[in-house]
């Protein structure tokens, strides 16, 4: 079979990539901050084995590289003792916590299909999943940014920091906007909602 290669770097490029953009953000922010709390879960494409029979779901390389570098902060407590990084329990797909005020599901989004955030996250409400005590679900799958509220429940899709994906060009003809999602929540209220 020939083979197509569609990145430039390889895993283990893109790995160290993460890594090291992980550890930039965490030397930009951790000196203005008295506590800085990371979640990281992995998505489809982090999985560490793309076989139809997987090894557990919290298998995955964004949460490797992510306890790879709590491993090596722990190390200099006096700069990095007050921060934590979270990745999701043995066998999770999302992480479920109180931020503030605020209780946030982050999830990477191959869980359902587009436009299809709300459906899930009433079924993991319904069978009373820890996702379904959360005011935000928070998600990145779709490539691009997106809000979706409903009563008291908002759905964010965040956007990508790649350049641009090839594939989600052929597929559906755009090149989403990159860069960072900020925005400061009370309780189940949002606002400054940008993109850095």
């Amino acid at each position: 079979f020939p083979v197509t290669i569609l990145t430039e770097l390889t895993i283990t490029e893109q790995y160290r990539l993460f890594r090291r953009l992980a550890l930039f953000a965490i030397d930009a922010f951790a000196p203005l901050t008295e506590t800085l709390e990371i979640d990281v879960v992995n998505g489809n494409h982090d999985e560490a084995q793309r076989l139809p029979v997987m090894t557990r779901a919290d298998d995955g390389h964004a949460t490797e590289a992510m306890i790879a570098l709590s491993d090596a902060l722990q190390l200099n407590p006096t700069s990095y003792g007050h921060v934590r990084i979270f990745v999701p329990n043995r066998d999770e797909m999302t992480i479920t916590r109180q931020i503030g005020t605020s209780v946030f599901t982050h999830a990477h989004g191959n869980q359902w299909t587009k436009g299809r955030a709300f459906d899930w996250w009433a079924k993991q409400s319904l069978n009373n999943q820890s996702a379904g005590a959360a005011d935000f679900l928070l998600h990145g799958h779709n490539h691009e940014m997106q809000v979706h509220a409903k009563r008291e429940r908002v759905v964010i899709c965040v956007p990508t920091f790649e350049s641009e994906s090839t594939w989600w060009r052929h597929r559906n003809g755009d090149i989403a906007r990159t860069g960072a999602l900020t925005m400061i929540t009370n309780g189940k209220e949002f606002s400054n909602l940008s993109i850095l």
